[in-house]
This record gives C-alpha cells, sequence and structure tokens, in this order.
C-alpha cells in the first residue's frame, strides 16, 4: 500500500513538472504578513497644557473626548519622551515595572491641566480592567 502511495506522488510531481515546463527546484513559497497595513496617527493637546502630544500606531480607538483604547502604540512628547505600550510599557526604551502581558491593550486618559497619563489595561472589549497607572510625560 506504501508503495501504491509513493508511486502517486511520483506520478503527480512529474505531471506538474511537465504540464508546467519547470522543475520543482525552483519553485519558492513566499509568505508574507503584513501586520502594520494600517497605522493611526492622532497629533493634539491631549492634556491642555498647549504642546501637541502624538499618539503613533496600529490600534488607536477613541473612547472619548481624551480617553483612547490602545494597542501596540507609541506616545510621543513635544519634550521627546516616548512611551510605548505594547505588551509591556516602556518609558524611553526603559521598562517602566515588571509588569503582566497586556494582551488586550490599555486605556488610556488624560486629564486638563494634569502631565501624567492614567493608564488601565483592557479587557477584550477595551473597558478598563485593573487599577489605574499613572505615567509622567516628563
Amino acid at each position: 500500500m506504501k508503495y501504491l502511495l509513493i508511486l502517486g506522488i511520483l506520478i503527480n510531481l512529474s505531471l506538474s513538472q511537465s504540464m508546467s515546463g519547470h522543475s520543482t527546484e525552483h519553485v519558492y513559497f513566499l509568505n508574507i504578513i503584513n501586520t502594520n497595513s494600517s497605522e493611526t496617527i492622532i497629533r493634539e493637546d491631549l492634556n491642555y497644557d498647549g504642546k501637541t502630544e502624538i499618539l503613533n500606531g496600529g490600534k488607536i480607538i477613541r473612547l472619548g473626548e481624551k480617553e483612547f483604547w490602545v494597542q501596540n502604540t507609541s506616545l510621543t512628547t513635544n519634550t521627546g519622551v516616548e512611551i510605548i505600550f505594547n505588551n509591556k510599557i516602556t518609558k524611553n526604551e526603559i521598562p517602566l515595572f515588571k509588569q503582566a502581558s497586556a494582551d488586550n491593550g490599555y486605556v488610556l486618559l488624560f486629564y486638563s491641566g494634569v502631565n501624567e497619563v492614567i493608564v488601565y489595561f483592557a479587557d477584550k472589549n477595551g473597558s478598563k480592567d485593573s487599577d489605574p497607572i499613572a505615567i509622567s510625560l516628563d
């Protein structure tokens, strides 16, 4: 039985080569996955301090006037501070603290005159799912 199976595979290979005119040694399989097909950029004064902040990332959903659900996103201030919200949070490429992985992203809140971003872990629906964490924008 296994000889018949091997014979069938060899016949299929030879027929496919003769139909296409190419041997299988020149067939390449290329699998490209573009996970960054769309990017959202929000440039606005998020904490009403007169300076523009930039949210830039793959997933940014506005939940309220100054409330966002983000995933794989960076927050850049005009002073050059960059906070990255991936599975872990980093500020200027330094991990801020030990934390669990944020598989569903974060909910960010900005308040008028406060030079901090308030961060919550998000659940699968984009709702707050943790205690708040305040991160300075300086």
